[in-house]
């Protein structure tokens, strides 16, 4: 099985069996997630198909899945199950497996647990291991995905959880066209199913593409700049900036596309909760570099000096029409919305 087509028979699984339209980045997400045990977190409104997407996607794969939603009442054993009361009698204290025996996990309002089950969901995620202070339970996860209707703020008392999903995907309502499409929609008999070996297989592609950026050069300078304005605009942690080869080479795999500029800018722009351009400046061409310059200089340019401010509309269009590389190519779309914006105010000043 190749891994582009088993992603996109996926998408079409997804759209025309399931009827969940518009969700592409999200499945993408997931898959990130599974091929990398990277924990994911998706932030949307009620009513956006967060837990019906991941309940979905798990069906496809032959993986033991546990799902439950948490709120503050949410008691310990709910989740980690309940002492064996057989066992019990006998003078050992062993839980009967909730979480524990889980391969994917999906956690809905998951910041809203209490902080005896956030705490120990701390060491399932990062040793694999839950210890109730009886014994250590040794879990069988491959990756969790928690959702919320919110992203905690920075003095949320908990951060250590948070870094815990370094995959971030806000989920924002569908198009209309979207909501239409689903609206039409016939339910279909059709499956999708990937078996354990599948799994294995397309997970031994990702770890050979993994083995061959650690011989790139090219992956290795982009590679060392991206650390460099991650750690400046404190994007991610240390600890998940070594996931970040992972992230790529699965990137690659779906989208078919070894353009490492481009796979970075796609990776930070969709799924590490950070929008602002600045931390993109490591992937920018010489002509980008151009572009950027000139938008700077055309912000500070007063209205009143019309010709000047055409000059530099026109040079930037010009630097426009050069482009040709798939990272500028996308970049491009966001000036030309700037430069659009601006020429509608120099039109009727």
């Amino acid at each position: 099985m190749e891994f582009r087509d088993f992603y996109l028979g996926f998408c079409d699984y997804i759209k025309n069996t399931i009827g969940i339209y518009e969700r592409e980045k999200e499945l993408e997400a997931l898959l990130l997630g599974l091929f990398t045990g990277e924990n994911v977190l998706f932030i949307g409104n009620p009513g956006t198909a967060k837990t019906m997407l991941v309940r979905e996607f798990a069906k496809v794969f032959d993986f033991n899945f546990f799902s439950y939603q948490l709120n503050k009442y949410t008691e310990y054993q709910e989740v980690f199950g309940p002492f064996d009361l057989n066992k019990f009698k006998e003078g050992i204290l062993e839980r009967v497996s909730r979480i524990q025996d889980a391969e994917i996990i999906y956690l809905d309002e998951v910041f809203r647990g209490s902080s005896a089950i956030l705490n120990s969901l701390l060491s399932l995620f990062r040793e694999r291991v839950v210890f109730d202070g009886y014994r250590d339970y040794k879990c069988k996860m491959i990756f969790t995905v928690g959702s919320s209707n919110f992203l905690p703020d920075k003095n949320y008392e908990n951060e250590a959880f948070i870094d815990r999903f370094p995959l971030i995907r806000t989920l924002k309502p569908i198009s209309v066209d979207g909501v239409i499409s689903a609206f039409k929609h016939t339910p279909s008999l059709n499956s999708f199913k990937v078996s354990r070996s599948d799994f294995e297989s397309l997970r031994s592609k990702v770890q050979d593409r993994v083995n061959l950026l650690k011989s790139d050069d090219s992956f290795e300078k982009i590679y060392t700049d991206s650390i460099f304005y991650l750690r400046t605009y404190n994007v991610i942690s240390d600890r998940n900036l070594l996931s970040i080869p992972k992230f790529i080479a699965v990137l690659s795999l779906i989208l078919e596309i070894n353009d490492y500029p481009y796979l970075f800018y796609y990776l930070i722009h969709n799924f590490f909760n950070y929008k602002d351009f600045k931390v993109f400046e490591f992937l920018y061409s010489e002509e980008m570099k151009k572009i950027s310059g000139l938008m700077s200089r055309l912000a500070k340019a007063t209205l009143r000096d019309k010709a000047g401010a055409t000059v530099l509309v026109n040079e930037i269009r010009a630097s426009l029409d050069k482009l040709n590389n798939p990272l500028d190519l996308e970049l491009s779309k966001v000036v030309v919305k700037d430069l659009e914006v601006f020429e509608k105010d120099l039109k009727g000043f």
